[in-house]
C-alpha cells in the first residue's frame, strides 16, 4: 500500500520493441531458459508430429519444439507478436484470420463502409509488406477462393445457412506441403429434418 491507503499498481514490464505484456490475453511471458528446457522434454515431441503451439508470444518455446518436430504450426491472437517475418523462429507461412472479407476483384462484403474498398487496399500493402501467404474468412454466406495480389483469399462462411440455392455446406481444409498451403472444400451433407 501506498500513503494513501490504496494500492499502487506496478506497471507492466516493457519486453520487446515496447510491447508489454497484455492482460486482455492473459499474457506471462516464459524466459527462464530452465523452465523452457523442461517443458520442451515434457512435451517430448518427436520427428514428424504434428506440432500447434497456441500463443507462442515472445516463441521462448518456439525453437526447442521445432528443434525436436521438426516444423510446428503456431497460433498468435496478439497482431504486434503475430507480425514476425518470414524465417524468423522457424516461421515459413502467414495466415491471417479475419471476420469480414477484404474488398477484392470478386468479394465485396455486405454491411462495410464506402471507404471499404481503399481500406481493403491499404491491407493488401500491409499484408504484402509482411509477406503473408492467407487470408481466412467469413461474414459472407458463400465458399468463395480468390487470389488477392499473391495472398490467397479463402472465405468459408456457409455455416449451414447458405442465401443461395446453389452454395454448397461445408468448409475448407488447409494443408501446408513443402512450404505451400493447398485448399480443399470438405463437403458436409446437411442433417435430415426430422419431426
Amino acid at each position: 500500500m501506498n500513503p494513501t491507503g490504496s494500492r499502487a499498481r506496478r506497471p507492466l514490464p516493457r519486453i520487446v520493441d515496447d510491447h508489454a505484456p497484455r492482460k486482455r490475453f492473459g499474457q506471462n511471458f516464459l524466459a527462464d531458459p530452465h523452465y523452457v528446457a523442461r517443458i520442451v522434454a515434457a512435451v517430448d515431441p518427436q520427428p514428424g508430429e504434428r506440432v500447434v503451439e497456441i500463443g507462442p508470444g515472445l516463441a521462448a518455446l518456439t525453437g526447442g519444439l521445432i528443434a525436436r518436430a521438426g516444423h510446428i504450426d503456431a497460433i498468435e491472437i496478439d497482431r504486434d507478436l503475430a507480425a514476425h517475418p518470414k524465417g524468423k523462429g522457424g516461421i515459413a507461412i502467414l495466415i491471417v484470420a479475419m471476420h469480414i472479407p477484404p474488398s477484392t476483384e470478386g468479394i465485396r462484403p455486405h454491411g462495410t463502409r464506402y471507404d471499404y474498398e481503399e481500406r481493403s487496399a491499404k491491407l493488401l500493402s500491409i499484408l504484402k509488406r509482411h509477406g503473408v501467404d492467407a487470408v481466412l474468412s467469413g461474414h459472407e454466406h458463400i465458399q468463395h477462393v480468390e487470389d488477392w495480389d499473391g495472398v490467397l483469399v479463402l472465405i468459408s462462411g456457409g455455416a449451414g445457412a447458405p442465401l443461395a440455392p446453389f452454395q454448397k455446406y461445408g468448409y475448407y481444409r488447409i494443408d501446408v506441403e513443402n512450404g505451400k498451403l493447398r485448399e480443399t472444400f470438405q463437403r458436409v451433407r446437411p442433417a435430415k429434418k426430422t419431426r
